[in-house]
């Protein structure tokens, strides 16, 4: 109950652009950007998977184990982490290659654009592939789409087919409800 309160408060509409190479998820409410490379670093701990780093970070992460690694080779030391780098969005068919890492990774994109608050944010995404959509997008790419971004925490979700947005448009606008399809 407590929970569907704080979800129907206004949070504002982010605008999410997905690449096989990039991610940028932009806000009405702030003039934060999320701008980054679609990977994530995880560490394998028994049997558990954990998101070590997210973007760049990962990257740079990843390579430091990998240099860590050949340097343990070298003096014959065991490896005391396994550390692997996953790009949710890169298929050679659909955008979204890894569903649960796809949703952990936009998740942590719209937590990147607010400024850090007590109450969770659930805004009204927009998301547009911006490749892999030659002759349009299908029922099922929307409805996956709309998935992504519903359990990535937000309220409402539309997906755009068309030109980039020039600029996120406010939710309840009604020029939201003219440029976008459910």
């Amino acid at each position: 109950m407590l929970s569907a309160f704080i979800r129907s408060l206004p949070s504002g509409t982010c605008y999410a652009q997905l690449w096989s190479d990039r991610i940028r998820i932009s806000c009405t409410q702030s003039t934060r950007v999320f701008d980054d490379q679609p990977l994530l670093a995880i560490r394998t701990e028994n049997g558990k998977r954990i998101v070590m780093a997210v973007g760049r970070k990962a990257a740079q992460l990843y390579q430091q184990e990998q240099l860590k690694e050949q340097r343990n080779e070298q003096q014959n030391e065991k490896q005391t982490q396994d550390i692997t780098l996953v790009n949710p969005l890169d298929h050679p068919r659909l955008l979204i290659a890894d569903f649960a890492y796809a949703e952990r990774l936009l998740r942590y994109g719209i937590a990147c654009v607010y400024e850090k608050s007590i109450l969770p944010r659930s805004p009204v995404l927009i998301i547009q592939p911006m490749e892999k959509t030659e002759g349009g997008i299908s029922d099922i790419e929307r409805r996956m789409y709309t998935e992504l971004g519903l359990s990535a925490g937000a309220r409402k979700v539309y997906v755009h087919d068309g030109a980039p947005l020039a600029h996120p448009v406010r939710a309840g606008s009604k020029e939201l409800g003219n440029i976008l399809r459910r």
